[in-house]
């Protein structure tokens, strides 16, 4: 998803498209040559330098971010050699989503992720770190990811026209499409991650700056392009 907010007279520009890659709205995009060709695809940050936003789509799915959701688990406690409180067995808790995109999955603890059903295993000898308001010893999860959305199929907008739109001129931008196992920081830089996406981790040039952070209640990152 890509929400222009301030851009401007003139935002954005069409190339042929990349006829080998997916994407979605949002990510981030640059200029490759087929033969004598030049088309708009997916930038990486490096070898493919960043030269736009992508405003359209090309998926088989749409992708959506759930930013520090969190799960809590109840377990039986041991004690391990040191004195501190452990799982004696292997306990599991559900996601609210499934299909999750395993590269993008971030969480505070060590777990064992399935990702076609959404199912977060905490293996057993993990330290507790959360106590029910019972007195249930347990484990809080803080976990952040993007999820493939069941049941709504992707589109290509490019299917008509064989064009690519990309805003390139100097603006703000809301986009989901951003490195969920990043942080961000207002007036953090912003950078093109190696899938496309922005991220704060450093790669390549700076493309942009955070104005709004993602957050649990706000699944996108408000940024200035630069």
């Amino acid at each position: 998803m890509l929400r222009p907010i301030n851009i401007s007279d003139r935002p954005f520009g069409l190339l042929p498209v990349d006829p080998t890659i997916q994407f979605e709205a949002g990510q981030i995009g640059g200029l490759t040559q087929i033969g004598n060709d030049v088309f708009g695809t997916l930038a990486d940050g490096v070898q493919i330098q960043p030269f736009g936003i992508i405003d359209d789509t090309k998926t088989e799915a749409f992708s959506q971010p759930v930013i520090d959701e969190v799960v809590h688990i109840p377990t039986v406690i041991t004690w391990d050699g040191y004195g501190c409180p452990v799982s004696s067995t292997d306990v599991m808790g559900m996601l609210k989503e499934t299909n999750i995109i395993e590269s993008s999955f971030q969480a505070n603890i060590d777990l064992i992720l399935d990702t076609k059903h959404g199912v977060i295993t905490v293996p057993a000898g993990s330290e507790v770190n959360y106590e029910f308001p019972d007195g249930t010893p347990g484990f809080e999860v803080v976990a952040s990811y993007h999820f493939k959305i069941a049941d709504f199929p992707g589109e290509d907008t490019t299917a008509g026209s064989q064009l690519l739109t990309l805003h390139f001129a100097r603006g703000i931008f809301s986009t989901d499409q951003f490195d969920t196992t990043a942080q961000y920081i207002v007036n953090d830089n912003l950078f093109c991650g190696v899938d496309g996406k922005f991220t704060t981790k450093e790669n390549g040039v700076v493309v942009g700056m955070v104005i709004v952070p993602p957050s649990s209640l706000v699944g996108t990152v408000m940024f200035l392009w630069l």
